[in-house]
């Protein structure tokens, strides 16, 4: 997946339908599509600082504990609990993480796009979890259960990204 592609189309399709259904988080998603698009128009020295992302959203320091919250889930049950507890480590791991950016990437147009990027992110990880995925069934296993939704997977999704 692209960031100015499939990424930044998806950021679009959940703005859409955050709007059609009148979520509280509809500002925000619309702040993470302008935020890409506009990091987008700056493509090439965007892709230049992927590397350094990449290194920091996958330090072990800061991901062990989602890691670990995520391992050996066998049913529906255990990966709504799962994500819920990433909700609860999203703190921790969103401070971790950009303390390792300021520490590893050393251009400050590195700095400058994760920290607009991940400021519309973060923000926006915090609704989804205050919103859907904490409030979530546990016990309810269809698909469209909204503690199915990952907020790490969409850090590692738009950082992971080029």
């Amino acid at each position: 997946m692209t960031l100015c592609n499939e990424i930044k189309y998806q950021i679009n399709c959940v703005y859409r339908m955050a709007h059609k259904c009148e979520m509280n988080f509809t500002g925000i998603v619309k702040d993470l599509y302008n935020t890409v698009d506009w990091t987008c128009r700056f493509k090439e020295m965007y892709d230049k600082e992927s590397a350094c992302y990449m290194k920091a959203i996958n330090d072990n320091v800061c991901v062990e504990p989602i890691v670990e919250a995520m391992r050996d889930l066998k049913t529906t049950e255990d990966v709504i609990r799962s994500n819920k507890e990433v909700c609860n480590l999203f703190y921790s791991y969103s401070n971790c993480m950009q303390g390792i950016i300021d520490k590893i990437c050393p251009s400050q147009m590195s700095k400058f796009f994760f920290h607009n990027i991940y400021g519309s992110v973060r923000l926006l990880s915090n609704a989804l979890c205050k919103q859907l995925i904490l409030p979530a069934n546990e016990k309810d296993s269809r698909p469209d259960n909204f503690g199915m939704l990952n907020v790490y997977s969409n850090v590692v999704a738009i950082f992971g990204s080029n």
